[in-house]
């Protein structure tokens, strides 16, 4: 039997060739190619005149992906945000008509930071991210590291960068080194919902994630990076009588400690979030809810990138793909350094700020941690209409969701329930989450879910973090962030780097880990996952 070969759709060719010899074609064909990743521009906007050319007839019926004769929907454009570019092979190059579109289009970015669309192929941790900042100056070090350092922190996540960055920034304290096995921020830092909040359930934790909520809002102006940070507040939604009081008193407890959070009822609720269905599917009634004013959000890999460049311009090394295979001990059993392929680095002192196996370093320190690792897993669906404000979370539902500047839902619950490395999604997950969030939000069911992922948490037993030294001289830690690290990256790293450089942090000294042996646990369950 003869084989035929499918005729090829133009659309599938190179772009450069395809336009090679029609160039009369070239100015008028940009909106027709969606796939290429182009900037188009909105109507009224530049659009160019309808043409009469056969080709140009059979792209617009069809096209894209979607069988013939059935028109490509318009793409959802978010205002101030680009759409990635392909990191694979292929050509990836813009006209001056598409510049200046874009420029009409997307107007004055914020803070002046310009940004751009990947060219061509990227390695590392930007093949991973939708944005790329393209004034980022990351002055990373040639050769290996230096054989002494002052500190040595492990993880080049936000932590252990933020750490690094306030040492040398607030302290001068500059001969740091940050170690990380892969890129910067590929770990629990490149895989959270990036929610900034600081409605807690005990005052010591109000305290330090309202430091850490105001220092998220300064961040942009004193790193000059833009994060991409936006207030929207978080609706914390009570289903039962029971949980409205809970949430009753902790709008109280919150506003004392200096959280500003409210109680409110259904019509308020109703009005600050019309696509919530108030009667719960007639099964899930929303009684009231705690209003927390300035929860927010920001973009992960954006807060990284701020840290690593404050670090690396003020003297600080940070070197990627440099795993830590074991500490150096002196005779005392004092941590004196880190094991690497590279070879040993003498430290005076260590930081563990690792995500997710922090057990196995502080078990090379001889150090037992009250620490269970979880994983914690989350998605988003296609884009949405940009009219979903706040961030809402559900007590008894278990379940949140957000809506990320791409317009897409973000959805997520809480850690699983047994104790796990594994980073990879669960259909029954996806299958609970979903009809969760469907129940209380009827729109969700049109959308598709476009990708998910899942980090891995250390969760102590009391729910609160670990932080400062150990009982193993020269060794420090900053872990069991569970669920809610990254919203407390910027008062950890500013706190820590204090303690280390003055002797004295009043806001993280509750959370020692000598706290379990003085019996003065930090018990806040409302800090694991939604709860």
């Amino acid at each position: 039997m003869a084989h035929h070969r499918r005729a090829r759709c133009p659309r599938r060719r190179p772009l450069a060739r395809w336009l090679r010899g029609r160039a009369h074609l070239a100015r008028r064909c940009v909106r027709h190619l969606p796939h290429c990743g182009r900037v188009h521009a909105p109507d009224g906007a530049g659009r160019p005149p309808r043409h009469r050319h056969p080709r140009a007839r059979l792209r617009r019926s069809h096209g894209g992906c979607g069988p013939r004769g059935v028109a490509r929907p318009a793409p959802h454009r978010v205002a101030g945000a680009q759409r990635p570019a392909r990191a694979g092979p292929g050509p990836d190059r813009r006209c001056a008509s598409e510049v200046g579109a874009a420029r009409r289009w997307f107007g004055a970015v914020p803070g002046g930071v310009r940004r751009e669309a990947r060219v061509g192929r990227t390695v590392g941790g930007t093949a991973v991210n939708e944005f790329v900042e393209t004034l980022l100056d990351l002055p990373w070090q040639v050769g290996d590291p230096k054989p002494v350092y002052d500190v040595v922190i492990i993880g080049g996540g936000g932590h252990g960068l933020a750490t690094a960055y306030y040492l040398a920034t607030r302290h001068g304290i500059t001969n740091v080194c940050v170690l990380d096995a892969n890129f910067i921020g590929s770990g629990n830092s490149g895989r959270n919902t990036t929610i900034i909040r600081s409605n807690y359930g005990i005052p010591e934790s109000v305290h330090f994630y309202q430091r850490s909520l105001e220092m998220y809002q300064q961040l942009e102006d004193e790193t000059g990076c833009w994060i991409m940070h936006t207030t929207k507040g978080q609706i914390w939604t009570a289903h039962s009588v029971m949980t409205a009081r809970t949430e009753q008193t902790r709008a109280l407890m919150n506003a004392a400690c200096g959280a500003k959070t409210d109680y409110i009822g259904p019509d308020e609720i109703k009005r600050l979030c019309p696509q919530m269905d108030i009667t719960g599917g007639g099964r899930y009634p929303v009684h009231g809810a705690s209003y927390h004013h300035e929860g927010a959000t920001a973009r992960h890999d954006r807060v990284v990138w701020a840290y690593a460049q404050g670090a690396l311009r003020h003297g600080a090394h940070v070197f990627q793909h440099t795993p830590v295979t074991g500490l150096t001990r002196g005779a005392d059993g004092r941590v004196t350094g880190v094991v690497t392929p590279k070879g040993n680095i003498a430290a005076g002192t260590v930081i563990s700020a690792v995500g997710g196996h922090v057990s196995t370093v502080a078990g090379w320190a001889d150090v037992r941690l009250p620490i269970r690792t979880h994983a914690l897993q989350a998605f988003v669906t296609n884009a949405y209409a940009q009219e979903f404000a706040p961030i809402v979370s559900s007590n008894d539902l278990v379940f949140y969701v957000s809506q990320t500047p791409r317009g897409q839902m973000l959805i997520g619950a809480e850690y699983d329930r047994f104790a796990s490395y594994r980073q990879t999604t669960t259909f029954s997950y996806l299958q609970a989450c979903s009809k969760k969030a469907v129940t209380m939000f009827p729109f969700l069911g049109k959308l598709r879910i476009l990708r998910s992922w899942t980090g891995i948490c250390d969760v102590s037993t009391d729910f609160s973090p670990i932080l400062g030294p150990t009982t193993t001289d020269g060794f420090w830690l900053s872990t069991g962030w569970g669920t809610w690290g990254f919203k407390a990256i910027p008062a950890a790293g500013s706190q820590l780097a204090q303690l280390l450089a003055t002797g004295s942090a009043p806001l993280i000294e509750p959370f020692g880990l000598d706290r379990f042996a003085r019996e003065a646990a930090m018990a806040d369950p409302s800090s694991a996952g939604t709860r």
